[in-house]
């Protein structure tokens, strides 16, 4: 029954928790990891100690590409990271993820949650970790995770790196790089760059790392849509 079900979840959680090692946290100022109780209370297990399917990737792929634009030539690779483990008691202060080359965004896959209160908050949204539930967004997203009052929550956390292919799996069916949406877009901000006068300046959405190269999300879409005009050198 339900309760017993509960009951189950809420061990295989404990055990899981026990069992992780204490998480860090990343300092960008700095680059090293770090431990602080006060900053982010929590359990880890490294990717090297578990393991998924390509299915699984391939999935998380397409669910990116169908939400997020980076662009018309750029596809995702998608790498498990660690499994994140939260129990009473257990935070982690608001934050952004530690800048990478190539790194999109992150993405989280809830593998339950028996917590009261609490949990991870992304735009004043709170997000629980059942089973099956899914949360994504930008590395420069800031995010945090409101202490637990009772119960556990486990998500497997992955990164996303931009890559030349699409999915990660060659027997993965192929899909438009670019969507409907975003296309309609772009059509819009087009039209509207051709009725600006150049020069002009448009500052960004997201924050990036020094070398970055490549622009995410509605930047992206400025990005190609500026490149569409005639006679128009475009600086970024």
């Amino acid at each position: 029954n339900e309760k017993v079900q509960w009951e189950a979840l809420g061990d295989r959680l404990k055990t899981w928790h026990d069992k992780g090692t204490v998480a860090g946290y990343g300092d960008v100022r700095e680059q090293v990891t770090k431990v602080n109780s006060e900053i982010r209370q929590a359990r880890d297990i490294p990717a090297s100690d578990f393991t998924v399917q390509d299915e699984l990737l391939d999935r998380i792929a397409a669910i990116w590409l169908e939400n997020f634009y980076i662009g018309e030539d750029s596809g995702v690779r998608v790498e498990p990271y660690k499994i994140h483990l939260y129990g009473p008691g257990g935070h982690f202060e608001v934050h952004r993820d530690t800048p990478e080359k190539d790194l999109i965004g992150t993405f989280l896959l809830g593998l339950g949650d028996t917590s009261w209160s609490g949990g991870l908050v992304v735009d004043d949204n709170t997000y629980p970790a059942h089973a099956g539930q899914w949360v994504a967004f930008f590395p420069d997203t800031p995010h945090k995770v409101e202490e637990l009052h009772g119960g556990y929550r486990a998500v497997i956390a992955f990164k996303l790196f931009r890559s030349s292919h699409r999915l990660l799996s060659p027997s993965s069916p192929p899909l438009d790089t670019e969507t409907t949406s975003s296309a309609q877009i772009k059509q819009h901000v087009s039209e509207l760059f051709a009725e600006m006068k150049a020069p002009f300046g448009i500052m960004l959405e997201r924050k990036y790392c020094l070398g970055a190269t490549q622009l995410t999300g509605f930047d992206a879409l400025l990005l190609a849509s500026a490149h569409s005009l005639p006679n128009v050198d475009v600086h970024h």
